[in-house]
């Protein structure tokens, strides 16, 4: 144990919740087993913690943890409760520690051994992780509706998405191939769910338009149309081309969303 460890050790007050406290063996910091306020959560306890690593860098975090018959400490899933977050910062540039004041700097605040270890377990108990879900939610349904365009449902693919991508490191490369062209005109590349749901839209607006107006001007002889039809068939083809370059780069912004929608952040309050 670190000298400075000692004195991190020696600055805490002890809380009337807390069964156990500990030293570092190899960094200085300090962990703490506290019991919860909410009855319904009498098994179950709060490891907090905070250290210094060698280089320097601030590791803080609480994990909900239970007791093992082999007395170990094993850690559970928070998302399960209401308002109680899993966390751990790690080198976060934001935070500072002045080891001769004992005091970590944070958003223009500072805060002693106690009153930190205070402080993390109050964001403990607060869904610091809601808008980092809202907004990954919303990317996977943009991913899912990117999909649906090309012919893939990204729930069937997104493991192997993902991980292909740099989510984790692995090997595997997918190569999604374009539509063979449409059997109407040999020439457009079309997936089938944006041409059914061009086709599916398209009837009713046109059959509206055939009873108002004059229905002899919607035939197959009226060049409007003709290029009209034409020119969404390129547009279609157009998207599917750009997301097809997209979701096979490993660069392009699709991967990145999908990268992004991994991730779980929250900040400290």
């Amino acid at each position: 144990m670190t000298a400075l460890s000692d004195r991190i050790f020696q600055a805490y007050s002890r809380n009337v919740r807390d069964e156990e406290v500990y030293q570092y063996a190899d960094v200085s910091g300090i962990q703490v087993i506290r019991k919860y306020k909410n009855p319904e959560l009498s098994e179950k306890r709060q490891f907090i913690k905070f250290y210094l690593d060698t280089d320097g860098s601030i590791c803080l975090g609480v994990d909900m943890v239970i007791r093992n018959k082999s007395d170990t400490w094993t850690i559970q899933d928070s998302s399960k409760f209401k308002k109680i977050s899993n966390y751990l910062s790690y080198g976060e540039k934001e935070f500072s520690f002045n080891e001769d004041k004992l005091l970590l700097s944070y958003k223009n605040k500072q805060y002693n051994v106690t009153d930190l270890i205070d402080f993390l377990e109050k964001n403990h108990h607060s869904d610091m992780f809601r808008l980092s879900r809202l907004r990954n939610r919303g990317i996977s349904i943009l991913l899912s509706l990117i999909f649906f365009y090309v012919d893939r449902k990204y729930e069937r693919m997104k493991y192997l998405f993902s991980n292909s991508r740099g989510v984790t490191s692995t090997n595997v490369e997918i190569n999604f191939s374009r539509p063979k062209p449409d059997p109407l005109f040999k020439f457009f590349h079309l997936f089938k769910n944006p041409f059914a749901f061009t086709l599916g839209f398209s009837l009713p607006i046109t059959w509206q338009l055939s009873v108002q107006l004059d229905p002899t001007y919607f035939t197959v002889q009226n060049p409007f149309f003709v290029f009209l039809t034409l020119s969404i068939f390129l547009v279609l083809e157009g998207i599917g081309d750009f997301l097809l370059k997209n979701i096979n780069d490993k660069n392009g912004f699709i991967v990145k969303l999908a990268e992004r929608s991994a991730r779980i952040e929250g900040t400290l309050r």
